[in-house]
């Protein structure tokens, strides 16, 4: 790759004219700018439309700078009296302990979460039970084939998962199939 030409004065401006020669005249029809009235502040013979402009003294005149509105206060009782007694007045307040309740989703296994009873942070202990699943299940067996129908108090994915505490051995939750 060859770098640009060297910049020379012959070729300094395409658009310039030849040495010697000024610049061509200004175009006819363009109104100098350093002429008194311009820009033209309407055009002769064209009256604004009605309605265009607001009449003169429609608009407050614009507020001075550094204006600034004076305040007074409101009127009210009058200050209180020196030889007048102050009552004071102290009020204790007691607040109660709040509650935090965290959404726990419980499943069938152990599940870290904070004791709702003992307020310990714990994982659960899960034990199951016979819940409405294995009763229903059982039902069905006991009409199709009744050596089976005890099948659903046997297999843990059948019933429901119970979570307690290690703690203090109250339940927390239960995940009901």
């Amino acid at each position: 790759m060859q770098p640009p030409p060297a910049y020379s004065e012959k070729s300094q401006d395409p658009y310039a004219p030849p040495p010697g020669q000024p610049y061509p005249p200004q175009q006819p029809g363009y109104p100098p700018t350093s002429q008194p009235g311009y820009p033209p502040t309407s055009q002769p013979g064209y009256a604004p439309p009605p309605g265009a402009y607001p009449p003169p003294g429609a608009y407050p005149p614009p507020q001075q700078a550094g204006y600034q509105q004076q305040y007074a206060p409101p009127p009210g009782p009058p200050p209180m009296a020196t030889n007048q007694a102050v009552h004071q007045q102290t009020t204790v307040i007691t607040t109660q302990p709040t509650t935090q309740v965290l959404a726990v989703s419980f499943g069938e296994m152990p599940t870290s979460c904070t004791c709702p009873h003992c307020q310990a942070q714990i994982v659960t202990a899960v034990h199951y039970e016979a819940g409405s699943l294995a009763w229903i299940i059982c039902c069905v067996l006991l009409f199709v084939f009744w050596p089976l129908m005890c099948l659903p108090f046997c297999l843990t994915s059948l019933q429901d998962a119970v979570h307690t505490c290690p703690n203090c051995k109250r339940q927390v939750g239960a995940f009901r199939r």
